[in-house]
């Protein structure tokens, strides 16, 4: 993927223009994101919906802070398909993961990235 899911705009404004700041909003977040990451790849086949969500749960803010509305949005319709517990919403799980670890990957990587640049 070549577009950013980060607006790092947003997150230096946050910090007041403060670049170590920023930095450790974004250190922290990263360190918010990674359990989830990680239940989601130890849990493939929604085994463990209720850690899931408890993760998304507490996440939510940090998303919403962080105007990463499309993982945000991306968790929740996850959530939304495997509480509905039809066939529909049940079939549509599988590429929803994929999509939302490949998301949570992408923003990690970014973060990463970001955390490891020179100012």
């Amino acid at each position: 993927m070549t577009s950013t899911l980060l607006n790092y705009e947003q997150v230096i404004t946050l910090a007041n223009f403060n670049m170590e700041l920023a930095k450790k909003l974004l250190a922290a977040f990263l360190e918010e994101l990674k359990p989830l990451s990680s239940t989601l790849k130890a849990y493939p086949d929604d085994e463990d919906m209720v850690a899931i969500s408890k993760l998304t749960h507490k996440l939510k803010p940090s998303l919403e802070l962080l105007q990463l509305e499309s993982l945000n949005q991306k968790l929740n319709l996850y959530k939304m398909k495997y509480r509905e517990g039809t066939a529909a919403g049940k079939a549509e799980l599988p590429k929803l993961y994929l999509d939302v670890l490949q998301m949570c990957n992408q923003v990690e990587e970014e973060i990463q990235k970001y955390l490891s640049a020179k100012d």
